[in-house]
C-alpha cells in the first residue's frame, strides 16, 4: 500500500513537473551575448522606439487637499528587439504569450511616471501583467497599475474651479500608440470608464508629447491632460439663490 502510494505521489509530481516545463522555443531566441542592461537598437543604429498607450478604467480622489488625484489604468507598451531570434517561434508555435522565466531574461522598458506620488501594480493571484510576441515580432506589453498623481491646483475661482492635471510619462525614446510611425496604431489616450467622481465631471484626457535636453541626453515625456470640472450640487446652487435673494431684498 505504501509503495502504491509513493507511485501515485510520483505520478503526480511528473505530471505537474511535465506540465509547467518551459516551451524549448523560447530557450533559442537568446544570442551568446545578450545582455538585458542593455537597450536594443533600431534599424539606423539608434535607440529602438517605445509606444505607448493608456487605457484608463477609473480616476477618483481628486482633492485640492493632498493636491492630487488617483489613477487606476492599463499601461500597453510595444517595442522590438532585433536582437532576439523569434523567426523560429513566430513560424513554428502558437503560444506567444512570454512565460515569466523569459520575461526576466529580456530588456523591458523601464519608464518613469515623474509626477506619480506613488504607484502600485496590482497582484491578486499573480502579477496583473503579460507580454505577447505579435506576428512581426514586436513586443506587447500590458501591465496594471494603480497611481497616486500629483496636481498643482489653481483654488482661485473655488468652488467653480476647473483643474488641468497631467501624468508625467519618460524614458529616451517614447511615443504614442496613434503616431504615424507607430507599426500597430491604435487609440493612445481612453478612459474606458465613463464614472466619474462625485465632485467632479472628468473630460476624456488628451495625448500630448514634448522632449527635454539633459546634460548627456533627451528624453522623451509623454502627457495624458486631465481637465477635472467641479460639480456644483443642488445644495450648493440652492445656497447660492438665498444669498442672491437676500442681497435683492436687502
Amino acid at each position: 500500500m505504501r509503495s502504491l502510494l509513493g507511485a501515485v505521489v510520483f505520478l503526480v509530481v511528473a505530471t505537474n513537473s511535465e506540465r509547467f516545463t518551459l516551451n524549448p522555443v523560447f530557450k533559442e531566441i537568446f544570442p551568446k551575448e545578450y545582455y538585458s542592461s542593455d537597450p536594443p537598437k533600431g534599424p539606423n543604429g539608434t535607440a529602438a522606439k517605445v509606444y505607448v498607450a493608456l487605457h484608463i478604467m477609473d480616476i477618483d480622489e481628486i482633492s485640492e487637499a493632498n493636491m492630487g488625484f488617483r489613477l487606476h489604468t492599463f499601461v500597453i507598451d510595444m517595442w522590438k528587439d532585433n536582437r532576439l531570434k523569434l523567426s523560429q517561434l513566430l513560424e513554428n508555435s502558437s503560444v506567444r504569450i512570454v512565460p515569466e522565466e523569459i520575461y526576466s531574461k529580456i530588456w523591458k522598458p523601464d519608464m518613469i511616471f515623474v509626477n506619480s506620488k506613488g504607484g502600485y501594480l496590482f497582484k491578486q493571484s499573480v502579477t496583473n501583467r503579460f507580454v505577447k510576441i505579435l506576428d512581426d515580432g514586436y513586443l506587447y506589453r500590458t501591465t496594471r497599475y494603480l497611481f497616486q498623481v500629483d496636481c498643482l491646483m489653481n483654488l482661485q475661482k473655488y468652488p467653480m474651479d476647473t483643474q488641468q492635471c497631467f501624468l508625467k510619462t519618460g524614458l529616451s525614446t517614447l511615443h504614442w500608440m496613434d503616431e504615424e510611425s507607430s507599426p500597430h496604431r491604435n487609440i493612445s489616450l481612453s478612459l474606458v470608464d465613463a464614472n466619474a467622481p462625485l465632485q467632479f465631471d472628468v473630460a476624456q484626457p488628451r495625448p500630448h508629447k514634448a522632449r527635454e535636453e539633459w546634460i548627456f541626453t533627451e528624453y522623451d515625456y509623454l502627457y495624458a491632460n486631465f481637465t477635472f470640472t467641479r460639480r456644483l450640487t443642488a445644495r450648493f446652487v440652492s445656497w447660492m439663490r438665498n444669498i442672491v435673494e437676500a442681497q435683492r431684498y436687502g
